[in-house]
């Protein structure tokens, strides 16, 4: 169940049990709005636009990481090509939720 320890505890031979699938599909920004126009001149108001957006609001992936959107994560090996796809525990991209309210006299 466990790879052949070598060379005083650290296996270099090649294999693939760390490898891990990485795909996935990401929905990265979204925005719902909607526009009020033609509201009576006595209101001293041209128009007013309500709007939700939300950003990273959901990926789908069987990574068993924290997330597949890893980049070279190791500060030391930031120029060694072999350390990239490395996941190195990177926290995932925050999600966030915006409400907003435009109004134009």
């Amino acid at each position: 169940s466990e790879p052949r320890v070598t060379n005083g505890g650290v296996d270099y031979s090649m294999s693939d049990r760390f490898l891990s699938d990485g795909s996935f599909l990401s929905l990265r920004n979204v925005q719902f709005g909607y526009t009020l126009t033609g509201l009576p001149k006595i209101s001293g108001i041209a128009s007013i636009r309500i709007y939700v957006a939300a950003t990273n609001l959901k990926t789908w992936s069987n990574y068993t990481g924290y997330t597949p959107q890893i980049t070279n994560s190791i500060a030391a090996d930031v120029n060694n090509p072999i350390a990239t796809g490395i996941d190195g525990g990177v926290y995932p991209v925050a999600k966030t939720y915006t409400v907003g309210l435009n109004v134009i006299f």
